[in-house]
């Protein structure tokens, strides 16, 4: 079979496909009585404008990035991930070579703060006030807390193990191992 679709919403088409493979085997399942969908609907312009930021940003394309970040707010003003990405974007254009990392550090915690208004789990964010805690308040113990924790929920996450290592390299930790 075939599932052409013009695709509104992953998750309702996912669910669509889904249906009917199990309805192909022959399969019936219940869903528990009294419960609510997780999480909430995304929408799919922001979440697209979200995914080229991250696209632009790892090409160190900083303002492309910025561009389709606060695109992604502006379509979605309760999408936490914008806010963190611009928040991971000025942090990481803080360590770029030639800039004066001071001058990033307030946009930085003003997006941060917004993305964990909005979600209090945001990794980025929650990255960024983790490096904020380790590079300016010299709370080292705490940032490689809140850093662990990160990791721990977000093994795979490539920005945020860079953090780690650059974090345990500053303390001279080069050969300590992320679990």
């Amino acid at each position: 079979d075939q599932y052409d679709r013009q695709l509104i919403d992953v998750f309702d088409l996912q669910d669509e496909i889904t249906g009917e493979i199990l309805k192909q085997l022959g399969i019936h399942l219940q869903e528990p009585s009294g419960t609510e969908p997780i999480g909430r609907k995304i929408n799919m312009d922001a979440y697209n404008e979200f995914l080229i930021g991250n696209h632009h940003r790892h090409r160190l394309e900083i303002d492309r990035a910025k561009e389709h970040y606060r695109r992604a707010s502006e379509l979605d003003t309760n999408y936490a991930e914008p806010q963190g990405g611009l928040a991971f974007n000025y942090y990481y254009e803080a360590g770029m070579p030639g800039v004066v990392s001071h001058e990033q550090y307030p946009s930085m915690l003003e997006h941060a703060r917004q993305a964990l208004a909005l979600d209090a789990n945001e990794p980025y964010a929650k990255t960024v006030i983790a490096a904020h805690h380790f590079y300016v308040d010299r709370d080292y113990e705490g940032a490689i807390n809140e850093l662990v924790d990160i990791q721990a929920r977000h093994p795979s996450n490539v920005d945020i193990l860079n953090t780690f290592a650059y974090i345990y390299r500053t303390m001279g930790w080069d050969q300590q191992e992320l679990r």
